[in-house]
């Protein structure tokens, strides 16, 4: 497989994922959190759980083409997307739908996390806080994409900043995702320029061998 098809696979995957996401998260907001034994919301959170999955595998493209510009910068932004979609997203969610009914069952759910889910959460949202500053600064500043995908992620983190819980936790991570579908997007139509650079070494490295 050619590194121009595998730039589009990775670019395409987090786009669509992405916004399968968001779709997830604006359907699951009419619910309660602890909404547990709802077939609708538990439809949402599964549908959630599989675009975060498509945006974690397709995640490596969007790096890497920002590597090109700014090897820094492509680590940032896989530290940024992986953290919070792995604990926040995936495993989060996961515990959601497969343990908050049986709590709902046998007591119901606790009023205070366990210390260790809660120092989880908070670090997630840390570097969903601290990545989401230093790559939207990035993306102004070396033009990898246009300044404004590095403005919608500065707004996704001062969203995380106001006190409203359907902004914390639903306006936030989507303005987040929008972002990364956006990137996901102009990795798969506008890879040409970086591509060149790769394809030219791969034919090298292939004619020497």
């Amino acid at each position: 497989m050619s590194v121009e098809r595998l730039y589009r696979i990775g670019g395409g995957a987090a786009a669509i994922g992405a916004l399968i996401v968001i779709g997830a998260t604006v359907g699951r907001l009419p619910f309660a959190w602890n909404d547990f034994n709802n077939p609708a919301y538990v439809a949402a959170t599964l549908l959630q759980i599989a675009g975060t999955v498509l945006v974690l595998m397709g995640l490596p493209s969007i790096a890497v083409f920002m590597a090109r510009r700014s090897p820094a910068l492509g680590v940032a932004t896989y530290v940024t997307i992986w953290i919070p979609g792995v604990f926040l997203d995936v495993a989060s969610n996961f515990l959601n739908i497969s343990i908050g009914p049986y709590l709902l069952a046998h007591g119901g759910v606790p009023k205070e996390m366990p210390a260790l889910f809660m120092a989880i959460l908070l670090a997630s949202i840390a570097v969903f806080v601290a990545g989401g500053i230093v790559v939207g600064v990035g993306i102004i500043r070396t033009k990898v994409f246009p300044a404004w995908v590095g403005a919608l992620m500065l707004l996704a983190v001062g969203c995380e900043f106001v006190p409203i819980d359907v902004v914390k936790n639903g306006v936030a991570p989507s303005l987040l995702l929008a972002a990364v579908s956006i990137m996901g997007w102009l990795v798969v139509t506008g890879t040409r320029p970086y591509l060149d650079q790769d394809l030219l070494t791969a034919r090298r490295a292939g004619a020497q061998a």
